[in-house]
């Protein structure tokens, strides 16, 4: 008995019709590619990431509606409003001029849309209060968007934080 279930397990796989091959790609230029932007609001957040890795602010907020709104302030007091986003992107890029932020993938449904992503990035300047260490550092985050129309309103976003911090030196690893 337990060799037919043994054989049963081993060729189920070749029973189950394989899903269709993963979605194509599309470059943006960077060293890995990103996945292919199938909606409007993909496309609005590829425009907006692809503008933060150059550093090109104002094209960033362009992506963003006049009542754009985070669920929580940004870090240093900042108001959770355009400006205050404005503000603290401007003082990522100053720290972190290097700074790529890759896609990983997206997940959409509605007004919705989730982005998985990698940041990295050589901390240059001062950050928050925090010296710079020259050091580079990966991490990964997430963001989820909430769009009316093609402009994004909201932004509630999860980020490693703590794992930056320990590849920067500046938090001891925990073992």
């Amino acid at each position: 008995m337990r060799f037919a279930a043994l054989v049963f397990v081993l060729l189920l796989p070749l029973a189950i019709p394989r899903a269709a091959e993963p979605p194509p790609v599309a470059s943006t230029g960077s060293s890995a590619p990103w996945p292919a932007a199938r909606t409007p609001h993909e496309r609005a957040l590829v425009r907006y990431y692809t503008a933060v890795n150059e550093g090109n602010l104002d094209a960033a907020l362009a992506e963003l509606g006049e009542t754009f709104h985070s669920e929580a302030a940004f870090p240093g007091g900042r108001k959770n409003d355009r400006a205050g986003f404005r503000e603290f992107l401007s003082l990522l890029r100053t720290a972190f001029p290097d700074a790529r932020i890759e896609i990983v993938e997206f997940i959409g449904d509605g007004d919705t849309t989730v982005c998985r992503y990698t940041f990295s990035g050589t901390h240059r300047a001062k950050f928050l209060n925090l010296r710079p260490t020259r050091k580079t550092a990966t991490a990964g985050g997430l963001d989820i968007w909430r769009f009316q129309g093609n402009q994004i309103q909201m932004l509630q976003g999860h980020f490693d934080s703590l794992g930056l911090l320990v590849q920067l030196g500046l938090v001891p690893e925990v073992k």
